[in-house]
C-alpha cells in the first residue's frame, strides 16, 4: 500500500503498488489508520552513523542547590 494522494481533513488516497487477482485496490484512510514505517534497507544504512544533520539530543543536567536557610524562601511575618 502506498499514499498516492492527499485529502482535506487529513485523509489520504492509498492504493496497492501491484494488483492482486487482477483488481487494483484503492480506498481512503484517515492518519489515524495510518502506520509510517521504513525500510530495512534505509534502516541498516543509517544505524552506524549519526549524521551531522541530526545532532543527537541529550537532557541538561539539573542543578539542584539547597537553600542557605529556610528563612530565605519565606517571606516576613
Amino acid at each position: 500500500m502506498v499514499v498516492t494522494g492527499i485529502l482535506p481533513s487529513d485523509t489520504y488516497r492509498i492504493s496497492q503498488l501491484e494488483p492482486s487477482n487482477g483488481r487494483l485496490y484503492a480506498t481512503t484512510a484517515h492518519v489515524r489508520q495510518l502506520k509510517a514505517w521504513k525500510s530495512w534497507k534505509e534502516d541498516d544504512d543509517d544505524s552506524s552513523e549519526n549524521s551531522d544533520d541530526e545532532p543527537e539530543m541529550q537532557r541538561p543536567k539539573r542543578t539542584i542547590r539547597k537553600p542557605v536557610r529556610y528563612g530565605a524562601f519565606m517571606p516576613d511575618r
